[in-house]
């Protein structure tokens, strides 16, 4: 395994680098069983995936959440399209030694979730999207991208800014009053207590380091304004696909895109549901995702 084995003590989970033929990717994994990537969506890092692995309390499998190109410590010259990504996830499981993963497509991480499946069949056992885009964005989904973009990168930036500078009193304002719309929220989040500190933790990481999560983000809304056509029906593997249908970020449309061109694949609506369906209808999906994986895990070791 050619892996650094320093480490980035940064979050509560500490992160890798693996030293793969594309380049160095940053990584974290929890979990012994077979192997399932975990992939962020925009803006993201491998803190973003594992919370997402997080909420499975499965200890059955082994979960390995990447941070993508450009996010992080994984430098952008890895991969720029989700095409090179994918080949990316391939090159990781080469450093880890593992032969087959499942992969887990979040959001903007969809496209390149998708393409690993079609690429390197022989290396995917199962595929899951969530809320995943499978497709060429339109032109209101671009605007509504690079106001997302937009604001996003304002608002990391300006907690993070006040944070950097000793503005303590500022920010603690412009935290709290992040966090009182959060919370309104997630008074109806199917959370468990110790699940919402989690949240909250995930959601201050996600508000640090933007610097090192700005690059990843351009280039997602870059190539996802522009993006060919993903060989859907080239993929053969188990595919879930979950999203919700009041998703206003990444329309209900492009999972049903998706289901047209997979031949096996499960599209499982989630009613009501919006973006971030995975955390407000938990007791919901979660049990159907981790009832996929166990159907189709191999039956061999891990990996």
């Amino acid at each position: 395994m050619a892996e650094d084995e320093g480490r980035h003590v940064c979050y509560s989970h500490p992160s890798r680098i693996a030293a793969t033929k594309k380049g160095p990717i940053e990584y974290a994994m929890q979990g012994d069983g077979p192997a399932v990537l975990v992939i962020h969506g925009c803006p993201g890092g491998y803190d973003q995936g594992l919370i997402a692995a997080r909420l499975t309390r499965d200890p059955a499998f082994k979960f390995i959440a990447p941070s993508r190109p450009g996010y992080l410590r994984t430098p952008l010259t890895v991969g720029a399209t989700p095409e090179a990504q994918a080949d990316a996830y391939a090159a990781l499981l080469d450093a880890l030694e593992i032969r087959r993963a499942a992969i887990i497509g979040i959001s903007g991480g969809g496209p390149s979730a998708l393409h690993f499946a079609a690429r390197h069949p022989d290396r995917c056992w199962g595929v899951v999207t969530v809320s995943a885009i499978g497709k060429q964005l339109s032109a209101s989904e671009i605007d509504n991208c690079q106001s997302l973009r937009r604001r996003t990168l304002f608002t990391l930036g300006l907690f993070s800014s006040l944070l950097w500078n000793g503005a303590l009193a500022a920010a603690r304002q412009c935290l709290e009053r992040l966090l009182s719309n959060v919370k309104k929220v997630a008074t109806v989040w199917s959370f468990r207590p110790e699940e919402r500190v989690e949240f909250f933790l995930g959601l201050l990481r996600n508000c640090t380091m933007i610097s090192m999560r700005k690059a990843g983000l351009r280039n997602d809304v870059t190539q996802l304004t522009d993006m060919p056509g993903i060989p859907l029906n080239e993929i053969k593997t188990p595919t879930l696909i979950l999203h919700g249908t009041a998703d206003d970020v990444v329309p209900y449309a492009h999972a049903e895109f998706i289901a047209r061109g997979v031949a096996h694949s499960e599209l499982a609506p989630v009613r009501g549901g919006r973006h971030l369906f995975f955390a407000t209808h938990r007791e919901q999906v979660l049990p159907a995702v981790m009832e996929f994986l166990r159907r189709n895990a191999p039956m061999t070791s891990p990996g």
